[in-house]
This record gives C-alpha cells, sequence and structure tokens, in this order.
C-alpha cells in the first residue's frame, strides 16, 4: 500500500493510517462505520442501551447525548425526553438545511463575480487589441 508515495506492508500501513475506532480506538483497514462523525469497526457499533450489534443501513439510529440507540430503547425513553430530541434533531435539521443553502448562495455569487472579472478582462483586452 503506499502513502504519499511511500510503501508499507498492510500492518504498517493500517497501525500508522487506518481509521481509528472510536470504541476500541484501534486502527483499522477494515471497512468503518461512520455515525454521529464517529467512526466504529462493524463488531462495535451497537445500541448504547441494550449492547444490540446495529447494522448501518438497516438500523434506525438514535442520537442521545452523542451515542447510538436502537429505536426500539428510544421508544423507552420518557415522552419529554423523546420530543426534546426530536426538537433538537428538527433544530440541526433547519440549521444544516440553512448553511447549505447560505453556502449554495455563496457558491453562485462567487461564480458570478468571476465571471463578470473574466468579462472585464476580456473587454480590456479587446480594447486594447482594438487601440493598437
Amino acid at each position: 500500500m503506499l502513502h504519499e508515495k511511500v510503501p508499507y506492508c498492510q500492518f504498517h500501513y493500517t497501525k500508522l493510517f487506518g481509521v481509528r475506532c472510536f470504541y476500541c480506538d484501534n486502527r483499522s483497514s477494515m471497512q468503518v462505520i461512520k455515525v454521529l462523525n464517529k467512526n466504529y469497526c462493524e463488531n462495535h457499533f451497537f445500541c448504547s442501551g441494550c449492547d444490540t450489534l446495529l447494522e448501518e443501513q438497516k438500523s434506525k439510529v438514535i442520537e442521545m447525548d452523542q451515542k447510538p440507540y436502537c429505536r426500539h430503547c428510544y421508544d423507552k425513553f420518557p415522552a419529554d425526553m423523546r420530543r426534546k430530541l426530536l426538537e433538537t434533531a428538527n433544530a440541526a435539521a433547519k440549521n444544516k438545511k440553512a448553511t447549505m443553502k447560505k453556502d449554495k448562495e455563496k457558491k453562485a455569487s462567487l461564480k458570478k463575480k468571476k465571471e463578470d472579472k473574466k468579462k472585464a478582462d476580456k473587454e480590456i483586452m479587446n480594447a486594447t487589441q482594438a487601440a493598437s
């Protein structure tokens, strides 16, 4: 395996550059699951309430205190806690959507500025050539 054009064996590549599991803190070259901005080994992605192994694609994962919970454990939470978690999740989604919209507008604005500058430069070049 190469890293910045330097060859490494599988063992040392993993030890130096593998993704670190949040639960066991080991580096892994295996497939990792990235959830809640954390990486987990496939064997360490489980519900914090009941220790049931969660599957990345099939399991509904609910975050509480930066820990993953399965739907079954979430349903056992008190009603006000579930309501607050839902409100927090909705607010986070709304903020993310607003941020994405601002980023999109910013990119469009930068693109327009570049196009305007290109157009102005072209006009200057044409004027210079016409004056010659």
